[in-house]
Protein backbone atom coordinates (compact mmCIF):
# COMPACT_ATOMS: atom_id res chain seq x y z
CA UNK A 1 0.00 0.00 0.00
CA UNK A 2 1.53 3.34 -1.19
CA UNK A 3 0.70 6.48 1.02
CA UNK A 4 0.04 9.90 -0.86
CA UNK A 5 -0.81 12.83 0.48
CA UNK A 6 -2.33 15.61 -1.05
CA UNK A 7 -1.69 19.36 -0.66
CA UNK A 8 -2.82 22.28 -1.59
CA UNK A 9 -0.14 25.08 -2.58
CA UNK A 10 -1.81 28.84 -2.14
CA UNK A 11 0.33 31.28 -4.96
CA UNK A 12 0.22 34.85 -5.49
CA UNK A 13 -1.88 35.87 -8.56
CA UNK A 14 1.08 37.87 -10.19
CA UNK A 15 2.73 34.08 -10.52
CA UNK A 16 -0.48 33.04 -12.72
CA UNK A 17 0.00 32.33 -16.36
CA UNK A 18 -1.85 35.07 -18.58
CA UNK A 19 -5.36 34.86 -18.41
CA UNK A 20 -7.65 36.20 -21.25
CA UNK A 21 -9.29 40.04 -21.10
CA UNK A 22 -12.40 38.00 -20.27
CA UNK A 23 -11.63 37.09 -16.93
CA UNK A 24 -10.13 38.10 -14.19
CA UNK A 25 -8.09 35.82 -11.91
CA UNK A 26 -9.46 36.22 -7.76
CA UNK A 27 -7.21 33.21 -6.19
CA UNK A 28 -4.53 31.28 -7.74
CA UNK A 29 -3.54 27.99 -6.00
CA UNK A 30 -1.56 24.32 -6.86
CA UNK A 31 -3.00 21.15 -6.21
CA UNK A 32 -0.51 18.20 -5.99
CA UNK A 33 0.01 14.78 -4.82
CA UNK A 34 3.39 13.91 -3.21
CA UNK A 35 4.00 10.68 -1.61
CA UNK A 36 5.43 9.21 1.74
CA UNK A 37 8.82 10.88 0.81
CA UNK A 38 7.33 13.95 -0.09
CA UNK A 39 8.36 13.59 -3.64
CA UNK A 40 5.77 14.85 -6.33
CA UNK A 41 3.91 11.89 -7.89
CA UNK A 42 1.10 11.64 -10.19
CA UNK A 43 -1.31 9.17 -8.88
CA UNK A 44 -3.97 7.59 -11.29
CA UNK A 45 -7.04 9.12 -10.92
CA UNK A 46 -9.35 6.44 -11.08
CA UNK A 47 -12.92 8.57 -10.60
CA UNK A 48 -13.17 12.64 -10.79
CA UNK A 49 -12.13 13.66 -7.63
CA UNK A 50 -14.40 16.19 -6.67
CA UNK A 51 -12.53 20.14 -5.81
CA UNK A 52 -14.19 22.32 -3.42
CA UNK A 53 -13.12 25.97 -3.17
CA UNK A 54 -14.58 28.14 -1.03
CA UNK A 55 -16.31 31.41 -3.01
CA UNK A 56 -13.71 34.53 -3.03
CA UNK A 57 -14.98 37.66 -0.54
CA UNK A 58 -13.87 39.60 -3.61
CA UNK A 59 -15.86 38.41 -5.89
CA UNK A 60 -18.31 40.89 -7.39
CA UNK A 61 -20.94 38.39 -9.17
CA UNK A 62 -20.66 34.58 -7.56
CA UNK A 63 -23.06 33.79 -10.47
CA UNK A 64 -20.42 34.55 -13.48
CA UNK A 65 -17.36 32.76 -11.15
CA UNK A 66 -15.69 29.94 -12.22
CA UNK A 67 -12.83 27.52 -12.09
CA UNK A 68 -9.81 27.32 -14.18
CA UNK A 69 -7.29 24.55 -14.70
CA UNK A 70 -3.90 25.33 -16.60
CA UNK A 71 -2.90 23.42 -19.21
CA UNK A 72 0.71 23.15 -19.19
CA UNK A 73 0.86 21.72 -22.89
CA UNK A 74 -1.02 24.11 -24.71
CA UNK A 75 -0.07 27.05 -22.38
CA UNK A 76 -3.83 28.25 -21.47
CA UNK A 77 -6.50 28.48 -19.30
CA UNK A 78 -9.07 25.90 -19.40
CA UNK A 79 -12.77 26.44 -17.63
CA UNK A 80 -13.88 23.51 -16.11
CA UNK A 81 -17.85 23.11 -15.39
CA UNK A 82 -18.22 24.87 -12.06
CA UNK A 83 -21.67 24.78 -9.79
CA UNK A 84 -21.82 27.43 -6.86
CA UNK A 85 -23.52 26.02 -3.46
CA UNK A 86 -25.58 28.74 -2.38
CA UNK A 87 -25.69 27.10 1.34
CA UNK A 88 -22.26 26.55 1.82
CA UNK A 89 -21.01 29.35 -0.10
CA UNK A 90 -18.31 27.03 -2.34
CA UNK A 91 -17.23 26.61 -5.82
CA UNK A 92 -16.95 22.68 -6.82
CA UNK A 93 -15.79 21.10 -10.33
CA UNK A 94 -14.76 17.53 -11.09
CA UNK A 95 -11.02 16.75 -11.57
CA UNK A 96 -9.41 13.75 -12.90
CA UNK A 97 -5.61 15.74 -13.12
CA UNK A 98 -3.84 17.57 -10.34
CA UNK A 99 -2.21 21.18 -11.39
CA UNK A 100 -2.72 24.79 -11.31
CA UNK A 101 -6.13 25.97 -10.69
CA UNK A 102 -7.39 29.32 -10.42
CA UNK A 103 -10.69 30.89 -9.06
CA UNK A 104 -12.10 33.21 -12.26
CA UNK A 105 -14.54 36.20 -12.45
CA UNK A 106 -15.86 36.34 -16.19
CA UNK A 107 -15.85 40.26 -16.97
CA UNK A 108 -20.01 41.38 -17.82
CA UNK A 109 -20.24 41.74 -21.93
CA UNK A 110 -21.11 45.74 -22.73
CA UNK A 111 -21.52 46.80 -25.91
CA UNK A 112 -19.52 49.65 -26.66
CA UNK A 113 -22.27 51.14 -29.16
CA UNK A 114 -25.83 51.05 -29.93
CA UNK A 115 -27.14 48.92 -33.05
Amino acid sequence: MQTTQLVYEPLKIDQAPAFGADVTPLRLFRWRALDARSNEVAPPIIRPLVLEVPTPANAVNVLRLLLCQYDEEHKLWQPLVTTWDRERNVLFTRIATFGVFAVAEEKVPYRTSQP
